[in-house]
């Protein structure tokens, strides 16, 4: 049976404006990303309250009227009693959010954890972000909010929301990679706790031409033990709120809207002996940079292969071993960068 997306579009769109007249729009947000302007359209204080945290550092005081890129529309239908109209979708992977792959013009996903609905018009650069209550949020997708969104928009548009954390300097960074649990979000925080700049912690956002990463959620997730080290004890009562077994901090930031990135570090805990980094191969950063980028963040999968082909074949690549001293684990990094600042 052939879907009718762009019927469903028209409708979903129409189903959030007669929310929005029925009760008002409560508030709305433009936010700046790799020099693109995002309206976020919020019609009820609760989801404002939950996803803006991660994105305040983005927040343009301008309320003046731009020419938007992209415009979300984020609905609680808990408070409104408008719902969407029926959807179109048959979800045949039961155990995966994504339930219309990008296909050039829409995409659609749906949380199995909080119920929280995406959907994304590329012909009309309009996301949709529904969900029944916003009580119902999961850590995670306040942490970084809209993901599902926004990887389809910058995808769109030639960008990567790629699976890895961000730091550096005023002008070089550095792309640290690896699955979960390798160490990224725990060297990052250190990096920060350090001196260097934190540019992203789970998610960051990437450029191709001249590879370069733009500034993104201000969230950090670290495990407990990560906030038992020394440099990191003092960050312990800073939680804003859990997500799953992690804590999430938010931090303060003053960073460049974009910084050059100059190489990848692999971080891996290994708990003893003095924290070391030494040279990777090419192969070795491919493998540790795609595979949970492509799996978490789906479509466009060769694109997106390709590019992190590239990054690996061009960027210098380190092993980080983490050891029993962290505190050596953001003069290890700041040395790698200056090693290689342009």
């Amino acid at each position: 049976m052939k879907v009718d997306l762009a019927g469903f579009s028209r409708n979903l769109t129409s189903s959030f404006e007669a929310a929005s007249e029925s009760q008002g729009l409560f508030a709305f947000e433009r936010i700046h990303m790799a020099g693109r302007s995002l309206r976020l359209n919020f019609l009820t204080e609760a989801m404002r309250d939950a996803l803006m945290p991660s994105l305040m550092h983005l927040r343009s005081e301008s309320m003046s009227n731009p020419t938007d890129d992209l415009i979300l529309n984020i609905w609680e239908s808990g408070v409104d009693g408008f719902f969407p109209p029926p959807w179109p979708f048959d979800n045949s992977e039961p155990r995966s959010d994504l339930i219309w792959p990008f296909d050039g013009s829409f995409a659609a996903a749906l949380s199995h954890e909080s119920g929280a609905f995406s959907f994304f018009d590329a012909k009309i650069s309009t996301g949709i972000f529904w969900i029944r209550d916003a009580r119902h949020l999961r850590g995670y997708e306040k942490a970084a909010p809209l993901l599902h969104l926004l990887h389809w928009y910058f995808m769109n548009i030639g960008l990567h929301i790629t699976h890895a954390a961000v730091v550096g300097n005023a002008t070089s960074a550095a792309l640290l990679t690896g699955k979960g649990g390798s160490g990224k979000s725990t060297s990052a925080a250190l990096a920060l706790n350090g001196g260097l700049l934190h540019l992203a912690d789970d998610y960051c956002l990437l450029s191709v031409d001249t590879p370069r990463a733009h500034a993104f959620y201000r969230s950090i997730k670290l495990h407990p033990r990560s906030l038992g080290l020394p440099p990191l004890i003092s960050w312990r009562d800073s939680s804003s709120w859990s997500s799953e077994e992690k804590e999430v901090l938010l931090v303060d930031r003053d960073i460049p809207d974009e910084t050059p990135l100059r190489l990848i570090i692999m971080p891996k805990v290994v708990g003893n002996g003095a924290t070391r980094s030494f040279p990777a191969t090419s192969a070795e950063a491919l493998r540790s940079l795609a595979p949970s980028s492509l799996f978490q963040l789906r479509g466009n999968e060769a694109g997106n292969f390709s590019f992190y082909a590239m990054l690996a074949k061009t960027l210098p690549s380190y092993h980080l071993e983490l050891g029993a001293d962290p505190e050596n684990v953001a003069p290890c990094i700041r040395d790698l960068l200056e090693k290689h600042a342009l």
